[in-house]
């Protein structure tokens, strides 16, 4: 049972973390881009594919979570750093992953991955994924985009097995409520 519990999590964990990994976008060459952003039809006005790192800084994180010496790591420069802004404590462990996507589909895909509507962020929040002890996801979907904000796991010795989120839904959902500010 212990062992079924464990894979059943170690499961839910991997699954969020591909969501954020199968972010990446077909390249469009510079003469197809639309010159005027509110033109775009498949796009929202306010577009944010091209600075995404003003949406949430360290001093946002630091602010929201109380840790002091958090630090940014850019996609790929970490094991796990696969979201559009990723942060880190101090030691260089992972802490926060943050994926906006520039489309809705994708939050009725974590939606369904959900277990409980969050009220006071964005058009509509879940916190998520199902079968896990505790939540450590926040799906949003704001102004026409989708936002993931997940929290990684305590990594101390005495946490080994039990996979305890860093932050919790309410400090997730105030880091979303800075996001959604900023799109």
């Amino acid at each position: 049972m212990r062992k079924t519990r464990f894979v059943a999590v170690l499961a839910g964990a991997v699954l969020v973390f591909v969501l954020a990994a199968c972010t990446t976008k077909t390249p469009v060459s510079e003469s197809s881009k639309p010159r005027n952003k509110t033109t775009a039809p498949d796009k929202p006005a306010n577009d944010v594919s091209t600075d995404k790192s003003k949406l949430l800084t360290v001093a946002d994180v630091t602010k929201v979570t109380g840790i002091q010496g958090v630090r940014f790591v850019a996609r790929g420069q970490a094991k796990g750093a696969g979201g559009d802004l990723n942060f880190a404590m101090p030691d260089g462990h992972l802490l926060l992953l943050v994926v906006v996507m520039d489309n809705t589909s994708t939050f009725e895909t974590w939606k369904k991955l959900s277990v409980d509507q969050v009220s006071g962020v964005g058009d509509e929040a879940f916190s998520g994924p199902k079968n896990m002890p505790e939540p450590y996801n926040l799906y949003v979907r704001s102004n026409g985009q989708s936002i993931s904000i997940a929290s990684f796991f305590d990594y101390k010795p005495e946490a080994v097995g039990k996979l305890k989120p860093l932050l919790t839904i309410g400090q997730l959902t105030e880091l979303a409520k800075i996001v959604v500010s900023r799109l």
